[in-house]
């Protein structure tokens, strides 16, 4: 049974765990997409990463509104004084609530595709860290930037149902802002993939809860998020939801690089691609 996915690790050039993580991914062929975060504090070493992968590895824009600093200066709800972004609780409250003004997303959105052009990298795909792509303002934003721009993917964080099947107020609220972008792109020839990974953050199990969605997987195309990472104390610094993420981190940057695990899921019929190989 066919299976082509797309495995998307994101968070390039956040930290230098992360980095290392995702290079490591992608030499052993798995990882075929990485989403590169350009507020992040090793940027210049995941470029590195970018253009010596290049024949193998596709990149896009991993858009932040919760990580780093603002390209451009200060945002209403969304940075303090200094242009610093502000925790993921407080972006999200500020957008539920129409807080940011809208030019200032809109400005912010363009300099971040604007700096991945700057710096050498065609841009495959556009996401979002802690999926902000998909948050109200930051989703208008995000839309007119794909309307006038040549991006033809981009992601809906509404995961499919999978064998863990929990309740999780996050993935209701993530799914309700994924129908929504779906709605202001069904005009626009932007494209998305089913969607998983979100329920195999944080796992001590991770390698059995993979595959044992995968075996439930029917055949077609899919975008599965991943996060290679080597555990590092700058990315515990910078993000506060994941950045105790200690064994659990290790556990699946074990996963994704073991050969034998990448020789059992092409036995499971897996593919991995590019977005630019489904077009």
């Amino acid at each position: 049974m066919q299976r082509r996915i797309v495995f998307c690790a994101d968070d390039l050039g956040i930290s230098p765990g992360t980095n290392a993580g995702i290079r490591a991914a992608a030499l052993q062929g798995l990882v075929k997409e990485t989403s590169l975060c350009v507020t992040g504090i090793a940027l210049d070493e995941g470029v590195e990463i970018a253009h010596e992968l290049a024949d193998s590895l596709s990149v896009g824009l991993h858009l932040s509104f919760t990580l780093g600093s603002a390209l451009t200066g200060p945002l209403r709800g969304l940075t303090d004084d200094d242009g610093v972004f502000l925790p993921l609780a407080d972006a999200l409250r500020a957008c539920l609530f129409k807080k940011p003004e809208p030019t200032e997303v809109q400005r912010e959105v363009e300099a971040q595709l604007a700096r991945l052009t700057d710096l050498g990298i065609h841009a495959s795909h556009l996401n979002g860290h802690h999926h902000v792509h998909c948050f109200p303002v930051i989703r208008d934003a995000v839309v007119t930037a794909l309307a006038s721009s040549k991006l033809r993917w981009t992601r809906l964080p509404r995961e499919r149902s999978g064998p863990l099947g929990r309740f999780s107020p996050r993935r209701l609220l993530l799914a309700s802002f994924s129908r929504a972008l779906g709605r202001q792109t069904a005009s626009l020839p932007t494209r998305h993939l089913p969607f998983l990974g979100l329920s195999l953050q944080d796992r001590a199990d991770y390698r059995e809860i993979f595959v044992q969605t995968l075996t439930g997987l029917p055949a077609g195309d899919y975008e599965w998020m991943v996060h290679p990472r080597e555990p590092d104390d700058s990315f515990a610094r910078l993000d506060h939801l994941q950045g105790q993420r200690g064994s659990e981190a290790q556990i699946e940057l074990t996963t994704l690089t073991d050969p034998a695990f990448v020789t059992e899921l092409l036995d499971l019929g897996v593919q991995p691609v590019r977005f630019a190989d489904l077009t």
